[in-house]
């Protein structure tokens, strides 16, 4: 067996170096990771072309497209987001709140926290923490809760969500290099422990939402618009009731959605909307084409054998 004793050595120090260069900021993550893998995959004997696991077409072209599903299911969930925002259904949803649970705003918190485990089941980006703070965080300010409780319940729901999202699963099972069932089973168990947590959380804290009389809220003249509602829960029940994948969920939800919204061309609006979320996830599909990359790079067989 070859001694890579050195080279090993070698990689470690290229290793360090690149954590630094990330770390002081001279190096942008998204390029010092795939030149990382790149390199190593170099040192490691991997051809540049003309092999089944070169550094052209295993490492650089089948890794940035290794990721594809989620850049993809990404893009679909930053529309969802942009089109919830664009049609203001988030003030329809605290109008209803505050309207139907005055007398018990308590109730809110639960509400709250179980549309917030909804949506950030279905959608699969950081943009849908500032998506849910968004919808629900001037209604919790309003009910009592400060600032840093707030944040916390929301993000207590979001995590469940995340725990239940197809989007994170199917993410970190190519990352892990896992079966998909597998990381299904861990994130269920671990969003039943976040199910209690939140639930101990509601119960200890509930205490410090007001009274209806002690907070500032007029029955406003709010034209709700229920079939446009139901646009947030189709994912959900596609996913979990008939059992299709994420991306057929959140397509079936904004064709719907800009029907019910009366758009008199939903094909169009839905291109127009395409056109905006990508550009909107650019950096975030670079990010996962260099992960990709460097996954790609450390599988090969000179860099398996290289770190055995």
């Amino acid at each position: 067996m070859e001694d890579y004793g050195l080279l090993a050595i070698l990689v470690f120090l290229i290793f360090l170096l690149t954590v630094g260069l990330i770390i002081t900021k001279k190096v942008e993550f998204v390029r010092a990771l795939p030149a990382f893998g790149i390199v190593t995959a170099i040192l490691a004997g991997t051809p540049i072309t003309g092999s089944e696991y070169s550094i052209a077409d295993y490492v650089i072209v089948k890794g940035a497209t290794t990721l594809a599903e989620p850049m993809f299911i990404y893009i679909l969930s930053v529309m969802l987001a942009i089109f919830i925002v664009e049609f203001k259904l988030d003030e329809s949803i605290n109008h209803l709140c505050l309207k139907y649970l005055q007398n018990n705003l308590k109730g809110i918190l639960w509400v709250v926290a179980i549309l917030t485990i909804i949506v950030s089941s279905i959608i699969t980006n950081f943009s849908s923490i500032i998506l849910i703070a968004i919808i629900f965080m001037p209604i919790l300010l309003k009910i009592g809760f400060n600032k840093q409780g707030s944040v916390v319940l929301l993000l207590l729901s979001s995590a469940i969500g995340s725990c239940l999202n197809h989007g994170y699963h199917i993410l970190y099972a190519n990352l892990l290099s896992w079966n998909i069932d597998k990381v299904k089973d861990f994130y269920y168990i671990m969003a039943i422990v976040g199910v209690i947590a939140l639930v101990f959380y509601i119960f200890l804290n509930s205490k410090y939402v007001k009274d209806i009389e002690s907070i500032d809220y007029e029955q406003k003249n709010i034209k709700v618009n229920w079939q446009g509602l139901c646009t947030i829960f189709i994912p959900f029940i596609a996913v979990f009731g008939f059992k299709l994948n994420i991306e057929t969920g959140l397509i079936l939800a904004l064709s719907y959605g800009f029907l019910a919204m009366g758009s008199k061309q939903p094909f169009m609006d839905m291109l127009e909307l395409l056109k905006v979320s990508i550009y909107k996830s650019t950096r975030v599909i670079i990010l996962l084409s260099s992960v990709g990359i460097f996954m790609h790079a450390v599988k090969t067989p000179e860099v398996v054998d290289l770190m055995a």
